[in-house]
C-alpha cells in the first residue's frame, strides 16, 4: 500500500488526487460468487489514505440483491476507517435468476428490475443519501482534536 505523495506514476497522481479531493462516496458494486469483484477490492486497497475517515453509502445489486457483496464492502469499509451510512441499499433483480438477470449480464436492465427499484428501492435510496448528508457535516475523526 502507498502513502500520500510516493505514488510515482502521473496518472496514478492525478487519480489519486481526484479520489482524495472528495468528501464522501457513493459505492456501487456488484455481487459476484457471493462477494465484491476483485478489481473494487483492489480499487479500495489502493486508495487507503486517499479515502479513510470520509463517510460512505454501499449499494449492491445482484440476483438477491447483492447482500453479501454489500456486507462484504462494508466490513473493508469499516476497517479501513470510513463511516458507513446504516442504510445500505440492496438492488435485486426482477424474479432472481431469471431474464432480468441475464439481461444484466449483457448491460441492459429490464423493465420489470426498473419498475421494482423506482417503487421499491427508492425510499432506502432517499434514506441512504440523507444519512450521507448528515455525515458530510459531521468533522472527520482525524481532525478533531482532543
Amino acid at each position: 500500500m502507498n502513502k500520500i505523495g510516493q505514488y510515482t506514476h502521473e496518472h496514478t497522481k492525478k487519480w489519486t488526487s481526484e479520489i482524495a479531493s472528495y468528501g464522501g462516496y457513493i459505492f456501487i458494486t456488484p455481487e459476484y460468487n457471493y462477494g465484491i469483484p476483485g478489481s473494487t477490492k483492489n480499487a479500495v486497497d489502493y486508495l487507503y489514505h486517499e479515502i479513510q475517515f470520509k463517510p460512505a453509502v454501499i449499494t449492491s445489486y445482484g440476483i438477491q440483491g447483492g447482500k453479501i457483496a454489500n456486507e462484504a464492502l462494508k466490513v473493508t469499509l469499516e476497517g479501513m476507517k470510513l463511516r458507513v451510512a446504516k442504510t445500505r441499499i440492496h438492488l435485486p433483480f426482477h424474479g432472481g435468476l431469471g431474464p432480468d438477470a441475464y439481461a444484466a449480464g449483457q448491460g441492459a436492465l429490464g423493465e420489470d428490475t426498473k419498475n421494482d427499484w423506482e417503487k421499491e428501492q427508492k425510499p432506502e435510496v432517499l434514506k441512504a443519501l440523507g444519512e450521507l448528508e448528515k455525515l458530510l457535516k459531521e468533522p472527520n475523526p482525524d481532525q478533531v482534536k482532543n
